[in-house]
């Protein structure tokens, strides 16, 4: 059965976190990608190169497939990053992934990550989400349940101005 409005959506296995981004290969994290596609089409969700949808259009969903193999070094340096900007929350999703895309961009520094990567990296993690609800059209953006470790845009302290974004770039 298909998430229900707002509901979190898991995923059916627990996430291996002991082996994150960088210890994986390429093709196992394509592997891992695939299996998230798979998983997500099947409850209704297709995730896409600008979001998750909970439908879309097979040709673009295909587009960002055939792309996938090109991107995994995004995901992996966004999944070295992501436990530095989020931790964790019960109860409330309260990063949205469009404004996790960004905050990875800007700590990254050169390069861009969209909006699918960021969810994709997140889901990888292990992260809980809050799909869009049925009733907006049109969104692609989902919640995660955590909270962001430096509350400003900028994410100076943790990685702005210390010179992480510098370890990062694309």
């Amino acid at each position: 059965m298909p998430p229900s409005k707002r509901t979190p959506f898991e995923r059916k296995e627990a996430v291996d976190r002991t082996r994150m981004g960088a210890e994986r290969n390429n093709e196992e994290l394509l592997e891992e990608c695939v299996t998230l596609f798979k998983e997500y089409e099947s409850n209704g969700w297709v995730i896409a190169q600008n979001g998750i949808f909970r439908s879309a259009k097979a040709e673009d969903a295909t587009l960002w497939k055939d792309n996938l193999r090109e991107r995994i070094p995004v995901i992996r340096k966004c999944m070295g990053l992501i436990p530095l900007l989020v931790i964790t929350t019960k109860n409330k999703a309260l990063v949205g992934s469009y404004s996790l895309k960004h905050r990875l961009e800007k700590t990254i520094t050169e390069g861009y990550v969209s909006n699918g990567e960021a969810i994709i990296a997140m889901l990888l993690l292990g992260h809980r989400v809050s799909l869009p609800e049925p009733t907006r059209t049109g969104s692609i953006n989902c919640d995660f349940f955590c909270k962001y470790v430096v509350n400003d845009y900028t994410c100076e302290g943790s990685c702005g101005k210390s010179g992480l974004s510098l370890l990062f770039r694309l």
